[in-house]
């Protein structure tokens, strides 16, 4: 019943699909893309087998993979996408039976990527808070882009649970705080006596929004900037626990 809900909700999504190809396929696109071609680890060198056969193996824990995919988007999109596949869905790239079960390796992972200025990263951030059927919990420095602070209004208004943590030292009088406030959008502000520097946002416990992009029009219309989507259960869930303690300790 969940997977249906959010097939309707979200199918018609495009999405890099790293579950439907052959491997075959697969591995010919790997051993030619840029990380066999000298900008990461050898698909068939003796590195990458050993860490594969430790993969499969489930002697790396989930949190550890996923700490590994996050490290690969940082280091690079192109060498990251790729270097996904391989480490969500290994037994869709190699002929090679995993040695345990499916379900105790992460689950595979659909992602979209847009930069900016020019790559329509707030039509993106827009078109999933529209999309938002339950829930929207954002931790951001600050934004003052007000058509975010609308959608997020108007999603509040059709009774989705929209909470947003802000950075203290960021409430200008152009932040969106105080309109979402007046509003009645649950806001609490940030009580780390460092900065609380994430922009991201969690909606639905599926959708993960995150990346530098900082939801104001110098980040839409100047800066060099990106913004990663990420669709995956876990990786929300994840999310979702930092966003609790955060919230937990804000006022």
């Amino acid at each position: 019943m969940y997977e249906e809900y959010h097939e309707e909700n979200y199918g018609d999504i495009e999405y890099l699909n790293i579950a439907s190809r052959p491997a075959g396929e697969m591995m010919r696109d790997f051993q030619h893309s840029p990380v066999s071609r000298g900008y990461g680890v050898d698909p068939i060198s003796p590195l990458h087998q050993r860490f594969y056969r430790r993969l499969t193996q489930g002697m790396l824990s989930k949190k550890k993979i996923f700490n590994i995919i996050v490290a690969t988007f940082i280091l690079g999109v192109s060498s990251g996408v790729i270097l996904t596949r391989f480490l969500v869905c290994p037994g869709e790239m190699f002929d090679a039976r995993p040695a345990s079960p499916p379900s105790q390796l992460a689950p595979c992972i659909s992602c979209e990527v847009c930069f900016s200025p020019g790559g329509g990263c707030k039509s993106i951030l827009l078109h999933w808070l529209g999309r938002a059927n339950n829930t929207i919990h954002i931790m951001i420095t600050s934004f003052t882009l007000d058509d975010v602070g609308d959608a997020l209004i108007y999603a509040r208004r059709r009774g989705v649970d929209v909470k947003v943590v802000f950075e203290k030292e960021e409430l200008s009088e152009h932040s969106e705080y105080g309109k979402l406030k007046d509003a009645g959008v649950q806001v609490r502000v940030d009580t780390n006596p460092a900065l609380m520097h994430n922009k991201v946002a969690i909606i639905d416990g599926l959708i993960t929004i995150t990346g530098s992009y900082n939801w104001s029009r110098s980040a839409e219309e100047k800066n060099n900037e990106n913004m990663v989507i990420l669709k995956s259960v876990e990786v929300a869930s994840t999310y979702e626990g930092e966003f609790n303690k955060i919230w937990s300790a804000s006022r």
